[in-house]
């Protein structure tokens, strides 16, 4: 051929000039100059050998810092794409920026080196493609396309390619795609084979990356592998003289912690863990235990930590962050998600901006991923007030399903985040009332689990977000456990049938004075 019509980058990664192989010797790995690599691209456009030019792999940050230096924008950006990695943050730039995202493993690659089967066995999409008498395959490679992506299909079987085409004469109903989007989202391919000391100490890269001690390591796949990452202790010498230790890194054996983008999060926020460890312990302060517990919470795999101006935690959970950033467990604070709370007496629109100024001078951090009202309309907010919210957090548990709320919050696009899982036994405002149910004692001895993780898992196959809270190292293990099995439909149904029961009435926000004279004022009806 005389030219190809489409030349792209395969991946934002320099090796030594030779072979092509993949995987290649990590010591091949070198300093990506992007700018100079890019001018070479533009001159290969302007000599006619190629139609277009574009890039694969690469992130919102890393196209940023390409469209900053480039003369000649990419047409296409071509990543990994699918019902279980849907790319939103990444389509809104590249919207914007005219760049048409080109989606390979819209199957998840099941049976590639660099794949999983988590797309083709998601329940989700094949309880789709059963209603709509569809391929699962077929369910994947439309919802790619009503996105506006190419897609990329491939298969040897002569069937298979005749189906992968049979996807233009149907579409997608709005239930079929309010469900998709509400999978949790996980990464495919976390890009391993691409992460070398030696091939990211170039200044340039800094975009898109944190600081592992003095390695710098890719803060995408960091965010992508909570729970699975484990340092195998080896020392090195790095050209500053620093002893560096535990900078090897290879796969845990855990069930990945999911994440969910936050409908009105800034555009260089990062997704929410499906799962938040909990600060508030009785009475409230700072403790040492709180700090030691975090850091442990930090080790065991947690990346979402829930504090608030009242529980008097904040100051423990920084040092704990510092704690674990010191150490190694995490490259830098930007590998955790931090959520605090305005407290009612900050309640008062002058005194917003100092509360959270307040709140970060504790956590000594220069930003937190969100900030909640605590009480009364954001967090435990209730259904006829007009504020989008990313984030609702509220008592959710098996004797509080909260199935209204959660309808509304389904509707508007509102994350439901769960506190009080287990009914917060123990606590001054909580009760026994959910370890002590028969229901969940019968189901978690069938299932052989606790009777913790059965109230977790049905909170999590809710679609909502979880907070947990234990000082027990094997109670913090327990709580992550919960991805990998799933409650059947005859659990589901006995649970359904659990009688309701608000375990956090909250009669301290009642007054004859405040703008709730009664519990049915507070909750609005759901008590």
């Amino acid at each position: 051929m005389e030219y190809i019509d489409l030349y792209l980058i395969h991946w934002p990664m320099t090796v030594k000039p030779g072979k092509y192989e993949f995987p290649f010797p990590k010591d091949e790995i070198e300093p990506f100059d992007m700018k100079s690599v890019w001018e070479a691209m533009e001159e290969c456009l302007r000599l006619g050998l190629t139609k277009a030019i574009g890039v694969s792999n690469f992130s919102s940050k890393k196209l940023h810092a390409l469209l900053s230096t480039a003369q000649i924008p990419p047409s296409v950006n071509q990543v990994e794409v699918n019902p279980l990695w849907q790319q939103r943050k990444l389509r809104e730039l590249c919207v914007a920026k005219g760049i048409q995202i080109c989606a390979w493993s819209p199957l998840g690659a099941r049976g590639a080196l660099w794949g999983s089967d988590g797309v083709m066995e998601c329940a989700v999409l094949m309880e789709i493609a059963e209603a709509k008498g569809k391929t699962l395959a077929q369910i994947c490679l439309r919802w790619v396309y009503e996105q506006g992506d190419v897609v990329l299909v491939k298969s040897f079987n002569e069937k298979r390619m005749m189906e992968n085409l049979d996807i233009l004469g149907w579409e997608l109903s709005d239930e079929d795609n309010h469900k998709i989007s509400q999978i949790p989202q996980c990464k495919g391919y976390q890009g391993l084979d691409f992460v070398s000391p030696s091939g990211l100490t170039n200044p340039s890269w800094s975009f898109g990356m944190v600081r592992f001690d003095s390695i710098i390591v890719e803060r995408e796949r960091l965010q992508r592998t909570v729970g699975l990452i484990e340092p195998i202790v080896d020392s090195a010498v790095i050209p500053s003289g620093i002893v560096i230790s535990s900078i090897y890194l290879k796969y845990k054996k855990m069930g990945r912690i999911p994440e969910v983008l936050l409908i009105s999060a800034a555009p260089d926020s990062k997704p929410m863990p499906m799962i938040g460890f909990g600060t508030a312990t009785y009475p409230f302060g700072p403790s040492e235990a709180a700090r030691s517990a975090v850091v442990r919470a930090v080790a065991a795999g947690y990346r979402h930590f829930d504090t608030a101006a009242v529980y008097g935690s904040e100051t423990s959970l920084g040092e704990a962050v510092a704690d674990a950033v010191e150490s190694g467990l995490v490259g830098s604070r930007d590998e955790l998600f931090i959520t605090s709370k305005l407290w009612c007496s900050d309640a008062h629109s002058d005194r917003v901006i100092p509360a959270l100024r307040k709140t970060l001078q504790n956590l000594q951090m220069e930003y937190i991923d969100l900030y909640l009202i605590h009480w009364p309309i954001i967090r435990n907010f209730a259904l006829d007030r007009e504020i989008p919210p990313a984030v609702n957090q509220v008592e959710v548990n098996p004797l509080w399903q909260q199935k209204k709320l959660r309808e509304f919050c389904v509707e508007k696009g509102i994350k439901i985040c769960a506190y009080s899982p287990l009914g917060a036994k123990g606590t001054v405002w909580g009760n026994d009332r959910v370890m002590e149910c028969e229901v969940l004692k019968e189901i978690a001895q069938a299932k052989g689990k606790t009777l913790a993780q059965i109230c977790l898992r049905w909170v999590h196959e809710q679609g909502d977000c979880v907070l947990v809270k234990s000082y027990n190292d094997q109670r913090m293990k327990e709580n992550l456990e919960i991805f990998d099995w799933e409650l059947s439909e005859e659990d589901k149904y006995k649970i359904n049938q659990i009688p309701q029961q608000r375990s956090v009435p909250a009669e301290d926000f009642i007054s004859d004075v405040g703008p709730f004279k009664s519990l049915m004022e507070l909750w609005d009806g759901e008590i």
